[in-house]
């Protein structure tokens, strides 16, 4: 699965659920859920995968909730999950639209 498809299963998935995937992060990075070993480091064999901790599901759905998704595109969703899991914030362009 892609890093794009993984972000837009998110909101269904289990607050446990973390998102995996290669990088750099893209939105074709190759991805997988996963949890996070007790821990909370990733997975022997998600590491030898070349996998790297994205984002938790509970992550996610603070940052996407009714009103984002009112007001964004599923592109621009992903944007923006892409650069949260980065730099662990908003681009300007989201924090000007949703006021942040």
């Amino acid at each position: 699965m892609t890093l794009f498809e993984a972000m837009a299963l998110l909101q269904d998935m289990d607050d446990e659920v973390t998102v995996f995937a290669v990088r750099p992060w893209t939105r074709n990075s190759a991805a997988m859920f996963g949890a996070l070993t007790e821990d909370c480091r990733v997975p022997t064999e998600l590491k030898a995968a070349g996998l790297t901790y994205f984002l938790e599901a509970t992550v996610a759905k603070e940052i996407i909730d009714d009103r984002t998704r009112s007001l964004l595109s599923t592109e621009q969703i992903a944007e923006m999950l892409l650069y949260y899991g980065e730099f662990d914030g908003f681009p300007d362009w989201a924090n000007k639209l949703l006021a942040f």
